[in-house]
């Protein structure tokens, strides 16, 4: 596997347009999560050159 994305300065979780949850940039990710008091749960996770905020 290639190198490891690593969080940045600038990568602040951001609330998803048009969705619940947020919205954050790791390297050429995306990852769209939703949290509550006690868990984190990943809804999508992909390349940001995909259609990211699409639903299926």
């Amino acid at each position: 596997m290639g190198s490891n994305p690593t969080l940045s300065a600038n990568s602040t979780p951001e609330p998803a347009q048009g969705r619940d949850g947020y919205r954050l940039r790791i390297g050429s990710y995306r990852v769209i999560f939703d949290e509550d008091a006690t868990t984190i749960l990943a809804i999508y996770i992909g390349r940001r050159a995909t259609t990211a905020y699409k639903r299926s």
